[in-house]
């Protein structure tokens, strides 16, 4: 079926599958990004019954399974799709903390992937992350030296409820060595129109 909206980053698994990003309504840049598979011909999406939008995806090597990252709680986090026979596939979420999984670098054997990884206080670094357990393993130290001369701020994450009764992720980040008696100016920033 032809989709009106916009289709992206086209991924070829080992085996020769086809898979994409899609959003399916016309003009809507901000849209669900889903998972689309081609199975026999004809295009499935495979994360319409999640509620998430996918950032990137890669293949495992053996094309059983998609890995896949996607906002949670305002960080972006590793998740795991097996590709289903048939019906919706059970996605697990891999990875879980106060960073941000930002790119796939691609996989070493079959239970770790290679992956970037930032947080409030530092720039992208390399890491592994253990498929099973999701624990991660830092690779590269480009800017070690760089952050033992600085501060690091402390971050907060704070969840506030909205008027329509909601939950909503805000992040108080403080001065390095912020001393509580002490008065700082302040600075809000709102991000996406809450």
């Amino acid at each position: 079926a032809f989709n009106e909206g916009y289709d992206t980053n086209p991924v070829v698994s080992g085996q020769g599958q086809l898979a994409w990003l899609q959003m399916d309504e016309p003009g809507y840049e901000s849209d669900k990004n889903d998972i689309v598979l081609m199975v026999d011909g004809k295009p499935v999406n495979l994360t319409a019954h999640w509620d998430g939008t996918v950032f990137s995806f890669i293949f495992s090597e053996n094309g059983k399974k998609i890995y896949f990252t996607a906002p949670v709680d305002g960080t972006r986090q590793l998740f795991e799709l097996p590709i289903p026979k048939k019906g919706n596939a059970q996605i697990k979420q891999v990875t879980n903390g106060q960073f941000d999984v930002n790119g796939l670098v691609g996989l070493s054997g079959n239970n770790t992937l290679v992956v970037t990884r930032t947080d409030m206080n530092h720039a992208s670094e390399i890491y592994t992350v253990n498929l099973k357990d999701g624990s991660m393993t830092q690779l590269t130290h480009q800017n070690d030296a760089t952050y033992d001369q600085i501060g690091l701020s402390k971050v907060d994450k704070r969840m506030v409820t909205t008027t329509d009764g909601k939950q909503m992720v805000t992040w108080v980040i403080y001065p390095p060595d912020f001393a509580p008696k002490k008065k700082y100016p302040t600075l809000l920033y709102c991000q996406g129109g809450p």
